[in-house]
């Protein structure tokens, strides 16, 4: 084996050692005082070029037979993200309204808060759903009132009008097959009975109150109804509204974020 001196030894610290004989480097080689990333260089055989000291054979063949992995630091791992609880990026609208605050709806707590709403012009109140309880609680008691006092009211009608018929006051013919005879029953049971010019007349002042009072009801209701209608309506045009607003905001600020990914 060479014993010339004249060989140059680097480790990855690029501080040069040496010269050294041949020799000397395998017996370093051998003690593993050489590793696979160690650099040697000679005048003559390297032509003055630093090169890989496994290239040389004499020590590659006593170097450790496996490469140990190569001791660059490792890229660093991208964190685990939980996309369901915290998406890519934060979508922070902020509407053109006061403060840059979101103007909510807020929904009535009671009825008499709801009824004042109702003359909110500036629409910061949601009504909608007690006027909708209201309609629908109106709708159904009417229907029910209605079917219980045509019914009852024929009913009882029916049952005054056999009365008389049995006791002989009245002929069968003028008492059941007559058109009018029920809409007579009706009025009889709300205490109206018919007079000699064909009208009708209140036969007790009870009679008449409740007739009266049902009326003004039925009247009112005839302006109330429309007037809620319309504020549901109105009410609805203005969630569209700020639906609309909010979703352009996001439409644009998705733009400014794409195109500054970009």
């Amino acid at each position: 084996m060479e014993t010339i001196s004249g060989w140059l030894l680097r480790h990855h610290d690029k501080i040069e050692h040496g010269p050294f004989s041949l020799a000397v480097l395998v017996e370093a080689a051998s003690r593993g005082d050489i590793v696979f990333d160690s650099e040697v260089k000679h005048d003559k055989h390297t032509e003055g070029q630093w090169i890989l000291a496994k290239r040389v054979r004499q020590i590659r063949e006593v170097m450790p037979a496996s490469e140990p992995p190569p001791t660059s630091e490792p890229e660093p791992e991208e964190p685990i993200i939980d996309r369901e609880t915290k998406p890519d990026f934060q979508l922070k609208i902020e509407p053109g309204r006061p403060g840059g605050k979101r103007i909510k709806l807020a929904i009535p707590r009671d009825p008499l808060s709801a009824f004042i709403t109702i003359f909110d012009f500036r629409f910061n109140s949601f009504a909608t759903p007690w006027i909708i309880r209201f309609i629908y609680g109106i709708g159904t008691v009417t229907i029910v009132l209605a079917t219980i006092v045509f019914w009852g009211g024929a009913f009882i009608g029916s049952a005054i009008e056999l009365m008389k018929f049995a006791i002989g006051g009245v002929a069968a013919t003028d008492v059941l097959p007559k058109p009018y005879l029920a809409s007579a029953s009706i009025g009889q049971s709300l205490s109206f009975v018919e007079n000699g010019g064909g009208g009708y007349v209140g036969a007790s002042m009870p009679g008449n109150a409740f007739g009266i009072i049902l009326t003004i009801i039925i009247v009112n209701l005839f302006f109330v109804i429309p007037l809620l209608i319309l504020r549901v309506a109105c009410e609805f045009m203005i969630v569209a509204f700020r639906v609309a607003e909010d979703v352009s905001d996001s439409k644009t600020l998705l733009r400014e974020l794409f195109d500054r990914d970009a």
